[in-house]
């Protein structure tokens, strides 16, 4: 597929627009010295390179600007806050099937407002090692009722079976999966991008990597409303795959329990209970139930650096199935032992008001916390 300019608004329509030549020759060279000192980020999902701010000031403007046209142009609302930005590697493993995207969706729980600067910055050549995406407008031809379901949604991957041409679509949220006849591959198109072409789609717009045949590194800048609302049953609602992703990046997830933490002591709906009585200024352990029954635990340790730990071990797997109030001494007996039995320990449990997990939050409040 060419690379030519669209229009904005196939933002709305396909979910996606080709801007070429955004970034100048000296701005891509900026980002070329910029990867060459960069180092892996924490986040464990990917091996993902850092960014540097400086760097990226050196182009806000340009995005800024774009963000501003979009938003006269579409419904979509301006993206003043600028969630995260990475280098995406092909040599460092970076090579999705195909997905919407997970981590900024677990924060945010709306994509259609999200926009994802993709910009190629070593590119060898340009029909090689893209992103392959699906326009809405052609998902909503064969399948409507999928198209209706995904438009503003996120965290979510799809398996194809070629021989009997399904598709298995699943919510990486709540781990449900569900059957379409469909082939993704039919309707899918590969913008051929150069170094400094610019990629604008939505966060919900299904992708994948065309192929890792050359070493391409893209820059990935995302940027969202602040004014959009999250709410917390939402973020504590998950599956599996959710929690994983949250115990591979746990500096970012934790920031966001705390937010949810401090806004519930400010309502005054916490009742925060010592079930083990030790001395609170050794470690610790906090114990969350998220909505869907899967539980969350983190240990504060000595320097109160907080650690989240999976609860998948198989000698934990009947207490996960428990209510928090239904824990026996024994069960917390068995957390202790299996868990960290070097850290001298503290079980905090919770006791908060139904309907207090209904209450929405801005995002800005939220970014605005954990920065």
């Amino acid at each position: 597929m060419s690379n030519k300019a669209n229009n904005l608004t196939d933002i709305e329509t396909k979910g996606f627009t080709v801007i070429p030549h955004f970034l100048s020759t000296k701005e891509i060279k900026l980002f070329i010295k910029d990867i060459n000192t960069q180092v892996s980020s924490e986040n464990k999902n990917y091996n993902l390179l850092k960014v540097a701010d400086g760097v990226l000031e050196k182009i806000s403007h340009k995005n800024e600007a774009l963000i501003k046209q979009v938003s006269t142009e579409t419904s979509i609302e301006p993206g003043d806050l600028r969630l995260s930005a990475f280098y995406l590697a092909t040599k460092l493993g970076v090579n999705f099937g195909w997905h919407s995207d997970h981590e900024d969706y677990f924060i945010t729980q709306h994509h259609y407002n999200l926009l994802n600067f993709y910009i190629p910055i070593v590119k060898p050549d340009p029909k090689q090692s893209n992103l392959t995406v699906v326009p809405f407008d052609k998902l909503e031809k064969i399948a409507p009722e999928l198209c209706r379901k995904l438009v503003g949604y996120g965290a979510t991957s799809f398996m194809s079976d070629q021989h009997n041409r399904k598709t298995y679509v699943m919510d990486d949220n709540l781990s449900q999966t569900e059957v379409y006849d469909l082939n993704l591959d039919d309707i899918a198109e590969t913008p051929f991008l150069s170094s400094g072409d610019l990629l604008l789609m939505r966060g919900d717009v299904i992708h994948r990597t065309q192929d890792v045949n050359t070493e391409r590194v893209a820059l990935s800048v995302r940027y969202h409303c602040s004014k959009d609302m999250l709410n917390m049953r939402k973020f504590l609602a998950m599956g599996y795959t959710k929690l994983r992703f949250m115990l591979n990046n746990p500096t970012y997830y934790l920031g966001v329990l705390d937010f949810f933490a401090d806004q519930l002591v400010d309502l005054s709906v916490v009742d925060s209970k010592l079930i083990d009585q030790t001395d609170a200024k050794t470690n610790s352990f906090n114990l969350t139930q998220g909505m869907e029954g899967q539980w969350i635990l983190y240990y504060i340790d000595g320097a109160k650096q907080r650690h989240l730990i999976d609860m998948g071990s198989d000698v934990l797997k009947n207490i996960k199935s428990k209510k928090i109030d239904d824990l026996t001494d024994y069960d917390i007996l068995r957390i202790k032992r299996n868990l960290q039995p070097y850290l001298e320990k503290i079980l905090l449990r919770y006791d908060i008001k139904e309907d207090i997990f209904d209450k929405n939050f801005s995002l800005g409040d939220l970014i605005s916390f954990v920065s």
